[in-house]
């Protein structure tokens, strides 16, 4: 009767090692995919912040490039891999204009703005960035 009773307790034994580092590695795998998520998140949050950027030296590029001060936006442009969105450029004075740009990655969008002043009045323009900020939603 004494060797079925210490097979009973080493069993129990077995069991609970076992319970325990199953639960053990299930937490860490949980961890793993939980900072993979985050990661993912953060690469596509970084590629649309790229995108909005390359979009807004686009639209300055156009902007200086133009005769006349008259690139007007209101275009799509991919960015390999990515796509971004000028709206219309505005004028916000009558030296300087709004440029504003959006671009979405999976989900994440991220939203420029950029006030710039004309510097000059022959082609190329001279062009004074005077405020170039993210923003969660436009101004109108």
């Amino acid at each position: 009767m004494k060797i079925y009773k210490r097979g009973f307790i080493a069993l129990i034994l077995v069991l609970t090692v076992s319970t325990i580092a199953l639960l053990v590695s299930a937490g860490i795998l949980l961890q793993s995919v939980t900072e993979e998520v985050a990661s993912s998140n953060e690469e596509m949050s970084s590629r649309a912040w790229s995108a909005v950027n390359g979009c807004v030296e686009t639209a300055l590029f156009k902007l200086a490039s133009s005769t006349g001060w008259t690139y007007t936006g209101n275009e799509s442009i991919t960015i390999d891999p990515d796509s971004c969105y000028i709206l219309p450029i505005t004028a916000t004075g009558t030296v300087s204009k709004l440029i504003r740009a959006s671009s979405t990655v999976s989900g994440f969008t991220r939203k420029m703005e950029v006030v710039v002043a004309t510097t000059s009045t022959s082609t190329p323009l001279g062009l004074t960035v005077t405020s170039w900020q993210e923003v969660g939603d436009f101004s109108e």
